[in-house]
């Protein structure tokens, strides 16, 4: 692997076999692959002693213009498509934990759990879950969290202890792309950072560093 390349960027930092998970893994390997080119055209460029410092800069832009033009899309396609994964995901988690649930009686459920202490509402909930009360679950989670007396986090908490609980394969399919669609998110910032933030510019301060060489060359001679 290229030392150059920033190690969000390692194909190897994308783990699991879900079909979502293998395709980023293999658009980092093409995307490591491409960088590790861009940077042999980067050093020949710099090993060229018959340019001047503003026509490399200026090419080195060039290349980094065309390196940010081909593969930003490659990681926000990625991302996409394990995004995509997800909800299918939380739609076999909704079916999985609601599965045969009826309207009647929610409010009393809810209304129940409300007046429960705040310590015993998710341990209760939870217990409910695993003896298969999918009324109770679909009571407290597919409602405000409020009308439980549970807040926003404690409720989504609550629904991924459930999911831990009762549909283990579906829990470790959810994190693993989870996993995954923070390992783009990291490997999108740090190729922003090292391959477009920080190109050299043209136009404006590449006419100024160029009048600079100039005025330079003059007073040395």
């Amino acid at each position: 692997m290229d030392p150059m390349i920033s190690p969000t960027l390692d194909p190897r930092v994308i783990v699991g076999e879900h079909a979502a998970s293998r395709g980023a893994r293999d658009a980092f390997t093409r995307i490591h692959a491409r960088l590790g080119k861009l940077h042999t055209a980067e050093g020949a460029l710099n090993a060229d002693r018959t340019l001047d410092p503003v026509a490399r800069s200026a090419q080195i832009a060039d290349l980094r213009l065309k390196i940010a033009a081909e593969l930003k899309p490659a990681f926000e396609k990625a991302h996409a498509q394990v995004a995509e994964a997800l909800a299918g995901v939380e739609t076999k988690i909704d079916e999985r934990l609601y599965s045969g649930v009826k309207t009647a009686s929610r409010e009393e459920i809810r209304q129940h759990v409300r007046r429960m202490p705040t310590a015993q509402r998710a341990s209760f909930v939870r217990e409910r879950a695993r003896a298969g009360d999918a009324q109770t679950v679909a009571a407290v989670l597919t409602a405000p969290g409020y009308l439980s007396n549970l807040d926003d986090a404690g409720q989504r908490g609550l629904r991924d202890s459930i999911v831990a609980d009762v549909a283990p394969d579906l829990h470790a399919e959810r994190e693993e792309l989870r996993s995954v669609s923070r390992r783009i998110e990291n490997g999108a910032k740090a190729f922003e950072a090292a391959y477009i933030a920080a190109r050299p510019h043209r136009g404006a301060e590449l006419g100024r560093a160029r009048a600079k060489a100039v005025a330079d060359a003059s007073e040395a001679a």
